[in-house]
């Protein structure tokens, strides 16, 4: 063995070890209301699949907010406008509002709110018309939610 090889060695076991402590002490998954919240969300009615998935999250300073969101990722042959303009319709008639308005084109993202929620819908990849092909269905979206 060469002189000084397992010193590096060393040093790789010692950072993973504090990693492994600070992960398992310190970190946070999504609060009920934020899971409850993503229960909640109604499946699009074209959807070919549904998952809820929590983060989890290193938060150092216990006493400051740490809200940690859950993404639910599905996926349709419906294209964006079609979506955005459904979730649009139907989250607004339960009560969430939205800045969101439409001027030339649909936006690549909304956000929603209400009470101490929030919930953000946008296509999975985002694409450059110029350079990027187009991708094929099924397309996949992503919604995003934290609540306090």
């Amino acid at each position: 063995m060469r002189r000084g090889f397992i010193l590096p060695i060393i040093i790789l076991l010692v950072a993973a070890g504090v990693g492994y402590y600070l992960f398992s002490k310190y970190s946070k998954t999504p609060n009920q209301a934020t899971l409850d919240t993503a229960q909640a969300i109604y499946k699009y009615p074209n959807g070919e699949s549904w998952q809820i998935e929590p983060h989890t999250n290193v938060c150092l300073q216990p006493q400051a907010p740490c809200q940690q969101p859950a993404d639910i990722i599905f996926s349709s042959n419906d294209p964006w406008p079609t979506v955005y303009n459904y979730y649009k319709a139907y989250l607004i008639d339960y009560g969430w509002g939205t800045n969101s308005t439409v001027y030339t084109s649909i936006p690549t993202s909304i956000i929603f709110e209400k009470d101490q929620c929030q919930i953000s819908l946008e296509p999975e990849k985002q694409f450059n018309f110029l350079s990027d092909k187009a991708p094929s269905p099924p397309y996949k979206y992503i919604f995003t939610v934290t609540c306090k």
